[in-house]
């Protein structure tokens, strides 16, 4: 888990590779995950908006620091040992560092999101996705440059 913040800037490595190399334009390139592919696309989004055209996060785990404090819900305390505990003093520092709702980017210009939250899955809640599309709509940037849209999914997301 301490090592937990290395997935997200090897992506932006990976990405900025990518650019630097011709094989993608960063006008074109986009960003998907579901559930905690969800907390990738937006933990990356916040350490390098710039490099992306548009991001897809189906059912994201956008508010960890939040979420993980409620050992209640189904697979949270199984996902400390991988994320850390955020009822802990150094856990809480840990998951609050990379939680995508409370590190958006201050007057960066983020690109399009698609984030698509489901109404019935029990692990991860419609109001990340929201919280998440708040940040990057009030984060003093204006929405020129992309904003987050929203669609919620009838089904549930568990099937």
């Amino acid at each position: 888990r301490e090592r937990k913040p290395t997935t997200f800037t090897d992506v932006v490595a990976c990405a900025r590779t990518l650019v630097a190399s011709g094989l993608v334009r960063a006008d074109s390139l986009a960003l998907e995950g579901r559930s905690a592919g969800g907390l990738l696309v937006g933990a990356t989004l916040n350490r390098a908006p710039e490099l992306f055209a548009c991001a897809l996060a189906s059912v994201p785990f956008l508010d960890a620091a939040g979420t993980l404090q409620d050992g209640a819900l189904p697979l949270t305390a199984n996902e400390w040992e991988e994320f850390g505990n955020p009822n802990e003093v150094g856990g809480h520092a840990a998951v609050l560092g990379f939680s995508p709702v409370h590190n958006v980017v201050p007057r960066a210009r983020y690109p399009a999101c698609l984030l698509l939250p489901a109404l019935n899955d029990a692990r991860t809640g419609f109001w990340e996705a929201h919280k998440f599309a708040i940040a990057i709509r009030s984060n003093g940037a204006g929405v020129e440059g992309g904003a987050a849209a929203e669609k919620e999914e009838k089904e549930d997301a568990a099937g």
